[in-house]
């Protein structure tokens, strides 16, 4: 089970930088619709 665990968090990082990517970009999409608003 640790060797599978392990196995799959090594291609965690690319995956997880992807995500947070995608969230900022998100964010950044909803201060953008606050900032119109206002």
């Amino acid at each position: 089970i640790r060797k599978l665990h392990t196995a799959s968090t090594s291609s965690l990082p690319s995956d997880t930088a992807a995500l947070q990517a995608l969230l900022r970009e998100k964010e950044q999409d909803i201060i953008d619709r606050d900032m119109e608003i206002k």
